[in-house]
């Protein structure tokens, strides 16, 4: 298979690697990353997760668990009011 760039995928893929790497990032990352979001779109579904990803059914688990507990979990929690005191009035 060759890519858009030219290059035959190996090459392509080991530039790409080494053009993250000079700016910090790790393509493994990246992965996990987009791995992890579509985990969140798709409602956790670690079915889905092993066909689009070719992942083994363990790995998605895993990320259908922590994007379980994610969705499970409130973005933000309001504090409740205060109670006014009899000294406060």
């Amino acid at each position: 298979m060759v890519l858009n760039i030219g290059l035959p995928e190996a090459e392509a893929v080991q530039a790409l690697r080494a053009t993250a790497a000079l700016r910090g990032v790790q393509l493994e990352l990246i992965r996990g990353d987009r791995v992890l979001h579509e985990a969140l779109a798709v409602g956790a579904d670690s079915l889905h997760l092993a066909a689009v990803f070719n992942l083994s059914s363990a790995t998605a688990i895993a990320y259908a668990e922590i994007a379980r507990s994610l969705l499970e979990r409130p973005i933000e929690s309001t504090p409740a009011p205060a109670e006014a005191s009899p000294s406060d009035n």
